[in-house]
C-alpha cells in the first residue's frame, strides 16, 4: 500500500505541496465539491499520518487544495521542531 501511495501522481497541490520531505498519499476527489487526499508525510521527527476530507466546497477548488497543502506544513513544521 505503501508503494501504491507514493507513486500517486494526482493532487500535487495538497500534502506534499509546500512540504520538502517524502509523501506517499493518496487523493480522492469528484471536483468541485470533494477534494479528499490521506498519506503519510515521513517527517523528520517521523512519519505523521495526515487525512482531510473536505467536502462542499464553495471556493476556488485550488484553494482548496492549498489549504490542505498549507495544514500539512504546519504540522510537519509543528512537529520537527
Amino acid at each position: 500500500m505503501k508503494t501504491i501511495m507514493s507513486r500517486q501522481q494526482a493532487g500535487s497541490r495538497r500534502l506534499p505541496h509546500f512540504l520538502g520531505v517524502p509523501v506517499a498519499h493518496k487523493t480522492g476527489d469528484f471536483p468541485p465539491v470533494l477534494a479528499n487526499d490521506v498519506g503519510i508525510v515521513y517527517a523528520k521527527s517521523g512519519p505523521i499520518v495526515v487525512s482531510f476530507f473536505l467536502n462542499a466546497i464553495t471556493e476556488p477548488y485550488g484553494e482548496a487544495e492549498d489549504r490542505e497543502g498549507r495544514v500539512t506544513q504546519a504540522i510537519v513544521e509543528y512537529s520537527d521542531k
